[in-house]
Order: structure tokens, then C-alpha cells, then sequence
């Protein structure tokens, strides 16, 4: 059996919006901290850890896609781990599965970019 790309497609959009959830939080954490507001941070750091086991097991969801059969395993790894910035899509699902994995690519930059800044304000705040 062969992948189904629809359904990669659909896990990756999912992955994104967790990462979505991610970043939102974590600007939630930034702003409990400049208000000293322990509880909240607290709470956030909470909501943020369960949100990324959802993300964590979405990944392992997708990676058992390539239980699918022989050729399913190389195909997968290909999408998943080809530089989407570079990658040659061979026909329309493929080209939407490069374009999530650019878009969440760059979301996950933008989360470290916040992880470094609230790091930084509580260490600051200590």
C-alpha cells in the first residue's frame, strides 16, 4: 500500500497548528512575566507542555504512515526530511506538504526566537 499524502498532508497542517498554539502561549508566558504574575506563568508552562505532547505524538502519527509497505518508509523520509526551501514536488499534494513543512520551518524559528527572549526575562526577573 502506498502513502496517502492527503493524510500526511492533513497531519502536517495539524503539527502546525499545535506549533500555532505553541507561540501563542508562550507570548502569554512573556507577558505574565513582565506583570510578575507567578501563577499564570505557571498555568501557561502547563497548557504549552501539553500542547507539545499533542505536537510530539502527531509526529510519531505521521511516521507510522511508512508501516504502509516497502517503499512507503523512503518516500516518507523524503518528504519529511528533503530541504523544503529546494524540494521538487511531483504533483499538487506534494507541493502543499513542502509548503507546510516551510511554514512551520519558520514558525518553530520564531518560537526559539520567543524561548530565548522569556528565558531571558526570567532570568532577569529573578
Amino acid at each position: 500500500m502506498e502513502l496517502d499524502l492527503e493524510e500526511i498532508a492533513i497531519l502536517l497542517q495539524r503539527r502546525y497548528n499545535w506549533l500555532r498554539e505553541v507561540k501563542k502561549l508562550t507570548g502569554e508566558m512573556q507577558d505574565s512575566v513582565s506583570r510578575h504574575d507567578e501563577i499564570s506563568f505557571g498555568l501557561l508552562l502547563q497548557m504549552r507542555a501539553e500542547v507539545l505532547a499533542k505536537y510530539d505524538a502527531s509526529g510519531e502519527e505521521l511516521w507510522s504512515q511508512a508501516e504502509r509497505g516497502p517503499e512507503a518508509l523512503p518516500e516518507l523520509r523524503r518528504l519529511l526530511r528533503e530541504d523544503p526551501d529546494t524540494a521538487e514536488a511531483a504533483e499538487p499534494i506534494e507541493k502543499k506538504i513542502f509548503e507546510l513543512r516551510k511554514k512551520t520551518k519558520i514558525l518553530i524559528g520564531e518560537i526559539q526566537n520567543q524561548d530565548k527572549m522569556l528565558h531571558q526575562r526570567v532570568n532577569h526577573t529573578r
